[in-house]
């Protein structure tokens, strides 16, 4: 009777379901075990939609089907905190390249093979590895490359200004079409020029340079320009007491009645010198100038033009040396001009280059001089500029020193340029007794002056 019953209830149950016909939804949570949807024809197993709720507690996905390319995955990993998860492009899997690492989601770069870039404002001033390590410049646009280690070096750039390393020659080598430099043609000189600067103005049909502070001609032609020179290395000279004869006339001044016997030099290395020596009382001394009493008053307002004064002092201490520009038309040694000052009185010796005009003197310190009796001098005073003259010293033939400026304004001596006329001359005095005769060596005086239009 039991089983009858119990086949029966199977029976009654069975056939309950197969007459409603209703659906019975399963709790997989809860009643769910081991489930296995690999036979499935088709799943959906997270929510999806084109907006993510409000709310959510973690573990939850969410597929945002509107993202790029539908990678809108999202996990709750916080309650009501959705983050999306990288899911990759759906094209295959990532293939490093030669000099690129990937580890799982770590990707590195081997900076050996792989060049590092950098940006920045202004100049880098980071370190870096040559070969390597590339810059730029985000305020300017330049770019820059790791030369040697922690030193960048900036690349030259068409339509920026590029200033080239000191030291490095820049050659624009021509050929049989085209000239490899060309200054470019403008209808006026610029408004911003620094010396050294080249351009052909086209409205003067010229090339235009730019030095010391003023715009010339870079190539005058030859009926636009003369030349001047003057040379006198004082051999065969004839000697009285008041003129010394050579290539040039000399008038010979004595300082307080001082001056000595003249003489021809024997120096066997410098043939042709004149030996202008001292009185032996203090005070005395001796000058010769050329061409006195008339002297040049043009100087001042002219450029390109050098003179050049060698001599020797004596090895007695005690005296006083100049060479240069003097007003001869003044007692000596007073008078307007411009010269070098050896002053062995002072210990050490000191060289200055001085400067005087109406009575007002100016100085510059020059170099340490040699030594007494062996040193010979070469003075150099020059203008390339009218207005500014240019003075320099050079000790046994060798390089000449720092040249200084000379002129009212803004340089190294600042004093007004003598407008009086001038004669070169040498001179030698003793302002106190030393026991004997100092002189001075001359051995040459040159002269060139450039005129151009």
């Amino acid at each position: 009777m039991k089983k009858q019953a119990l086949a029966g209830l199977r029976f009654v149950v069975w056939a309950c379901i197969v007459v409603t016909g209703n659906a019975q939804n399963v709790d997989l949570g809860n009643q769910g075990k081991n489930v296995d949807f690999t036979k499935m024809p088709t799943t959906k197993p997270i929510r999806s939609g084109t907006s993510l709720s409000g709310n959510c507690t973690v573990g939850e996905f969410y597929l945002k089907t509107d993202d790029d390319g539908g990678a809108g995955l999202y996990l709750c990993s916080q309650a009501g905190i959705w983050s999306k998860v990288n899911v990759g492009s759906g094209t295959g899997p990532m293939i490093a390249g030669t000099g690129i690492a990937i580890a799982g989601s770590q990707v590195s770069v081997e900076d050996a093979i792989v060049s590092l870039y950098y940006t920045g404002s202004g100049q880098p001033a980071l370190g870096c590895n040559p070969g390597r390590d590339r810059y730029v410049d985000t305020a300017s646009g330049r770019i820059y490359i790791c030369t040697a280690t922690n030193q960048w070096s900036e690349v030259a750039q068409l339509g920026l200004s590029n200033q080239w390393v000191a030291g490095q020659k820049q050659i624009f080598g021509p050929n049989t079409n085209v000239a490899g430099l060309n200054a470019g043609p403008v209808a006026q000189s610029p408004a911003s020029l620094a010396d050294g600067d080249i351009w052909y103005d086209t409205s003067a049909a010229r090339l235009r340079c730019q030095q010391d502070g003023a715009t010339v001609d870079c190539t005058p032609t030859p009926a636009e320009s003369a030349t001047a020179t003057w040379n006198d290395e004082f051999t065969g000279v004839t000697i009285n007491s008041s003129q010394v004869s050579s290539a040039l006339p000399w008038q010979v001044r004595a300082i307080a009645t001082g001056c000595g016997s003249l003489a021809a030099g024997t120096d066997t290395q410098h043939p042709g010198t004149l030996q202008v020596p001292t009185g032996a009382g203090a005070g005395m001394g001796c000058q010769i100038v050329q061409g006195a009493p008339t002297g040049w008053a043009l100087l001042a307002g002219l450029s390109g033009w050098e003179f050049r004064w060698m001599w020797k002092a004596s090895a007695v201490t005690g005296a006083r040396y100049r060479s240069g520009f003097i007003d001869p038309s003044a007692t000596p040694p007073s008078g307007d001009g411009i010269w070098i000052s050896l002053d062995t009185t002072t210990t050490p010796p000191a060289l200055n280059f001085q400067v005087q005009a109406a009575g007002v003197a100016a100085a510059q310190a020059g170099p340490t001089p040699g030594a007494l009796g062996t040193t010979w001098y070469t003075l150099r005073i020059r203008s390339k500029v009218a207005g500014t003259w240019l003075a320099s010293v050079a000790q046994n033939g060798g390089p000449w020193s720092t040249e200084v400026s000379i002129c009212p304004s803004g340089c190294t001596v600042t004093s007004a340029l003598p407008v009086a006329a001038m004669s070169p001359f040498f001179e030698v005095q003793q302002p106190a007794a030393t026991g004997s005769a100092p002189g001075i060596t001359v051995d040459a005086w040159k002269g060139i002056l450039r005129l151009a239009r």
